[in-house]
């Protein structure tokens, strides 16, 4: 796994005068905030054996996440790209709202599906599904998630450290699992 960082810089909104260059507490107006905010990031594949159509449509069915995304009770969609999720957690029960953004359609480069966690929710997850024809029954499925470790425990639970990132790789690899049994069961 790797660990990115994301630097942020916020300006602080600053009343500054000639007679009065600082702003109360002794900052300079012209200071600037950097935040450092660590990202995990986990990426796990597997090659399922039924065309790339066919599994692209069932990565596009918010419908069927619950069938092989473990934690998530019910998702529907709401729009074109945004779905609500009723998840069943550690820490009890949870919603989210996630959005939806195709990048690519075929070609060598696969069908890339990006997603991300709504504006406003505690968790900070993205990532992107990429699909590839390997040959015309043949598929690599391969998932990609960002995620900030404090975060995801504050907002889901569960162990922390190496502890959390295992688990998060543990849960990725099953649901790629569940995936495939689910779209060669469907053949």
């Amino acid at each position: 796994m790797r660990k990115a960082s994301r630097v942020v810089v916020r300006p602080f909104r600053v009343r500054a005068s000639p007679e009065r260059p600082m702003v109360e507490g002794g900052a300079c107006p012209v200071r600037m905030i950097t935040e450092v905010l660590h990202m995990s990031t986990v990426e796990k594949q597997i090659d399922v054996d039924v065309p790339a159509e066919v599994a692209w449509d069932y990565l596009h069915s918010v419908e069927s996440l619950p069938r092989f995304v473990d934690g998530v009770r019910e998702a529907r969609p709401q729009g074109k790209r945004r779905a609500h999720l009723d998840l069943s957690l550690d820490k009890g029960p949870h919603e989210l709202d996630a959005e939806f953004i195709d990048r690519a359609k075929g070609g060598a480069q696969g069908s890339v599906m990006m997603w991300h966690t709504a504006k406003g929710e505690a968790a900070d997850l993205k990532g992107a599904f990429t699909v590839r024809a390997i040959d015309d029954q043949h598929t690599q499925i391969q998932i990609r998630v960002e995620y900030d470790p404090v975060k995801t425990r504050e907002t889901f639970g569960g162990p922390k450290g190496f502890a959390q990132s295992d688990a998060i790789q543990q849960l990725i690899q099953h649901d790629l699992e569940q995936f495939k049994e689910l779209v060669e069961s469907k053949r």
